[in-house]
């Protein structure tokens, strides 16, 4: 999509604004990482137009009001999110030890569920490296990180390694599968598009 003009009409100013909510504000990825004016750039650079034009843009009338509520809350969000992630961080600077409160595993928990799990980069990383990147991030080392997030069920965090590893290994071998038979590049993006799908859909149907 490729826009050179300033004058849009509404069909065009909608279209501008459900990329950004679809690929920025709804990922989780993006959505507790990027302020809106990076979305907004971000949103520039996939359709190809310049971020003054969408400013532009999403000053009509039309949506004005729906791109100043859709801002407030969003740095609302990320306000709470920044607290929360500080609020968790605090109480392990300086631990010792393996032993966790009931609290505390919770809070490591939500914080390995919050900042990894189920986000695109970690999706097809070993859990290990989850692992690493939390403690890494809450002065923990990954031990400790184990052992705060198996303590309320030690069978179910082992499950749930297990089947993200398979998962990760599975979509390995795929692609390793499709890249070494002789199907043209765009055949060879379908086919790992379609694998990639089935192995979301797996992981769903087992959660």
């Amino acid at each position: 999509m490729t826009i050179k003009k300033t004058d849009f009409t509404e069909q065009e100013i909608k279209g501008i604004l459900n990329h950004l909510i679809k690929a920025y504000l709804d990922d989780d990825s993006n959505s507790l990482k990027m302020t809106f004016d990076e979305m907004i750039r971000g949103t520039a650079k996939d359709l190809r137009i310049s971020e003054e034009q969408i400013r532009i843009a999403f000053s009509h009338p039309s949506a004005a009001k729906v791109v100043t509520d859709l801002e407030l809350s969003h740095n609302k969000l990320l306000q709470s999110n920044r607290n929360l992630m500080d609020h968790l961080k605090k109480p392990f600077a300086y631990k010792v030890g393996f032993e966790f409160t009931q609290q505390e595993a919770k809070d490591v928990w939500l914080y390995t569920q919050r900042e990894y799990l189920g986000k695109k980069e970690y999706e097809l990383k070993k859990f290990d490296d989850t692992i690493k990147a939390v403690a890494n991030d809450l002065g923990l080392t990954p031990k400790q990180v184990r052992a705060a997030i198996s303590k309320p069920d030690k069978a179910t965090f082992r499950e749930l390694e297990r089947t993200h590893n398979k998962r990760v290994k599975l979509h390995f071998h795929a692609v390793k599968w499709v890249e070494s038979a002789g199907y043209p590049r765009i055949v060879k993006v379908l086919k790992l598009s379609a694998l990639w799908k089935w192995i979301l859909r797996k992981k769903s149907q087992s959660t």
